[in-house]
């Protein structure tokens, strides 16, 4: 079964959906088979991931020009809320992640999505679709709706996004969330995101939150970075967008330390013999033990 996984925060801006664009082709360039799964009526993740970006030549200057690079058709996230799906299959939209596709600015959808029976319907659907993948992005809202709980309570893995500029406020809100769902065991850690390594605020900001929070937060730090919106802006992996060098290894330890604190979780699960993965994710968990026994 595959390893569902979401950037969660209740507050908008703190970069969920770059982190799960980041994450997503970060993992398939591995070699994983990903899935994303868009549960915000904004559509944004959906939006980036079916369309191309190229440059042109207009009266002597370049210019970005985009245009869609696949059709959106499948299975939508609306259609399992409703449970008639729009396609037998699951669309695969750029750099080979596949997409559960919410049709951008489609808020009536969300009234739909908040109904207790759909809700139910909607996890279901979603738990025989997902057998032969390695990992499970949700895109969700910053919101604390019907359909937002019942995804969280689902989920195997929460990551919070954390901005310095929302101090503690924002992940205190969060631990709230996921204690209230009783799935505090399910917290892989905060992401320190959007900090300008020049401001002494940010810099002091940070001190604060490592201090407080201490080893929940992610070793490495995400800095603001024009190459950071450039990839989600223009759907470009951040490791081939010019001058991304610096942002994409941050990124790649932050997805590195993810897959390293699941692993030790599903450890201790292997441990007091209550891991329930395939043999596949038990291979890379026994795999994880012996290079990082080896290392000390």
């Amino acid at each position: 079964m595959a390893i569902k996984i979401t950037f969660r925060s209740h507050k908008g801006g703190v970069a969920k959906t770059t982190l799960t664009y980041n994450a997503a082709t970060y993992l398939t360039q591995k070699g994983f088979k990903v899935l994303c799964v868009d549960t915000d009526p904004q559509g944004s993740l959906t939006d980036v991931l079916t369309h191309k970006w190229t440059k042109k030549l207009v009266d002597g200057k370049l210019q970005w020009f985009g245009e869609p690079c696949v059709d959106i058709k499948g299975i939508s996230t609306k259609s399992l809320f409703e449970g008639k799906p729009d396609g037998d299959e699951i669309l695969t939209s750029s750099h080979g992640i596949d997409l559960i596709y919410m049709l951008p600015n489609n808020f009536q959808a969300g009234v739909m999505m908040s109904n207790t029976e759909n809700c139910a319907r909607f996890l279901s659907s979603i738990n025989k679709l997902i057998g032969d993948y390695d990992f499970v992005f949700f895109d969700l809202p910053p919101t604390v709706t019907t359909y937002v709980i019942s995804i969280l309570t689902d989920v195997d893995y929460f990551v919070v996004p954390q901005t310095v500029a929302a101090n503690l406020v924002a992940a205190s809100g969060e631990y709230k969330i996921i204690n209230s769902i009783s799935r505090t065991q399910n917290l892989l850690g905060v992401v320190i995101n959007k900090m300008d390594q020049y401001s002494r605020e940010h810099v002091r900001a940070e001190e604060i939150l490592r201090e407080k929070l201490g080893n929940e937060i992610f070793s490495s730090t995400i800095h603001q970075s024009s190459a950071i919106d450039t990839s989600l802006a223009r759907n470009i992996p951040l490791n081939k967008v010019p001058g991304g060098a610096k942002a994409y290894k941050e990124m790649q330890n932050v997805f590195e330390e993810m897959l390293a604190r699941i692993y030790i979780k599903q450890a201790l699960a292997l441990k007091n013999g209550t891991f329930t993965g395939t043999p596949k994710e038990k291979q890379r968990v026994i795999d994880y033990i012996k290079a990082h026994s080896a290392k000390k």
